[in-house]
């Protein structure tokens, strides 16, 4: 985006929202196995492409698996598959979720919700004649680059064939089992967990992929670590720093309601539209068992782990964590104070947006310089609306205090 750097957007982790539909994963056809140390995320990357921008459109999957030994973790990596974009279409409303989303949504999608809502809609919605090109900027490859280089600092990757949407939901929990057992075997450090759930009851389900989670095994307390790049060593505007506030609470809340167990594997089941009873193919039975599991279906994997997961204690801390991206260093970081009356709010607030209860809203005036680094600046209606109310304004404050000889033609 023109002008990004001037604002500091140009992070990784910024919602520039470079993002047309993406194409529910029922549709998308499974290529063959591809070999790479480089993992090539399915599901999971859809969190990504709306962190980091740049990331390609939801067309692989990862897990990560504890191969039961010592120290050693190993990570499943789905073969890369082949989707269309889907042109974008206006919508509003639980029609946006059912059609640009299947049937749930991810973290970042409400977090952008935080910096402005009409960009999101404009980037999710507006007719295209062909699919958007995306080019990653030098800032863009290296925040990659950044996650990437923590995240194989802790696991490795194998790849298996994904043939259905059970095999790429069973990823994900396995993914979240092998955090699990790391913990269990006193591990420190676990990095791209996937996590979700149903927030507050709202009917909305949200999915999500922690950066990092930290484990003290003496004090038997985690924290949960959310990597911020930035291109200077500067903290991030008002604006920014309320998105990171946001999805770092939200990551925490949905964590914290897997530990009280609060989450159903029939509503998993539900939302993820899957058969819970089906069994996974060959290939990714074989991982489970060289992992020294049994598990044939998601019936059996999500009763274990859901149970498993409350063995856990809840976030102590949440923590916002910059980094240098010419140097790749931490060089500051913020704790974020924890406030479920205000996560409540926010999110109820947002999830309303897409049960389809109130229309977009764009951004207030005092962050009207958002819209110089919008591509959309010049055909939001919201925009458009508010320039005609303050010329309104503008205008009655005139008449009020012309003279009485004094007439405006």
């Amino acid at each position: 985006m023109a002008g990004c750097d001037e604002w500091e957007l140009s992070d990784d982790d910024e919602n520039s929202l470079l993002i047309s539909c993406v194409e529910s994963y029922e549709n998308c056809a499974v290529d063959s196995l591809k070999s790479s140390n480089v993992p090539s995320e399915i599901v999971e990357n859809e969190e990504k492409n709306y962190q980091s921008v740049e990331r390609q459109i939801d067309n692989n999957d990862s897990a990560l698996l504890n191969d039961g030994k010592k120290n050693e973790k190993s990570n499943i990596v789905a073969g890369n598959t082949s989707c269309q974009q889907m042109n974008r279409i206006l919508l509003k409303g639980s029609a946006l979720l059912g059609l640009v989303r299947s049937g749930y949504v991810w973290v970042s999608d409400l977090s952008s919700q935080v910096w402005c809502e009409m960009q999101l809609y404009y980037y999710l919605t507006l007719p295209l004649q062909m699919p958007v090109q995306f080019e990653k900027s030098p800032a863009m490859e290296m925040g990659s680059t950044i996650h990437l280089a923590r995240e194989l600092s802790v696991q490795d990757f194998v790849n298996v064939p994904v043939e259905s949407k059970e095999d790429g939901l069973g990823i994900k929990v396995l993914n979240l089992l092998s955090a699990v057992n790391t913990f269990h075997s006193n591990g420190m450090v676990v990095r791209e967990t996937p996590i979700f759930g149903m927030p507050f009851g709202k009917n909305l389900f949200v999915v999500g992929l922690i950066d990092e989670l930290r484990f003290d095994p003496v004090t038997y307390t985690i924290d949960l670590v959310e990597l911020k790049t930035r291109k200077n060593r500067t903290i991030p505007n008002k604006s920014q720093k309320m998105q990171h506030r946001f999805q770092v609470m939200l990551y925490r809340k949905l964590f914290d309601d897997l530990v009280n167990g609060l989450l159903s594997k029939t509503t998993i089941g539900e939302k993820f539209a899957v058969n819970l009873g089906k069994k996974f193919n060959p290939d990714l039975l074989i991982h489970i068992v060289n992992s020294g599991f049994h598990f044939e279906n998601l019936n059996q994997l999500l009763d274990y782990v859901l149970q498993l997961m409350q063995s856990l204690t809840c976030v102590s801390q949440t923590v916002v964590e910059y980094v240098h991206q010419d140097t790749m260093e931490p060089f500051a970081e913020e704790k974020i104070v924890y406030s479920e009356a205000e996560l409540r709010n926010l999110f109820e607030h947002y999830a309303d947006f897409w049960l389809g209860k109130r229309d977009p809203i764009g951004v207030d005036i005092e962050d009207a310089y958002k819209c110089q680094i919008c591509e959309h600046a010049d055909i939001c209606e919201w925009r458009e609306r508010k320039n005609q109310e303050y010329t309104q304004k503008n205008l009655n404050a005139t008449i009020k205090y012309l003279p009485s000889n004094k007439v405006i033609k």
